[in-house]
């Protein structure tokens, strides 16, 4: 169980920061272009990943 909040807390405070930084437009410009790029290639390995971790979670619990 501790170990699930801390790895969701780890990713709301990452969040948080990048919601931050998209208030800058030289940083939502680049941001943008790199999420075109980023999402064909990690996209669906997060999401797996993802899914196996709450999968995980789910068994455990």
């Amino acid at each position: 169980m501790n170990h699930a909040l801390s790895f969701f807390a780890k990713h709301i405070r990452t969040f948080s920061i990048i919601m931050y930084l998209m208030n800058e437009p030289i940083i939502q410009l680049f941001f943008h272009q790199f999420l075109k790029i980023l999402i064909p290639y990690s996209g669906k390995f997060f999401l797996i990943r993802w899914q196996c971790q709450v999968r995980q979670f789910i068994v455990k619990h």
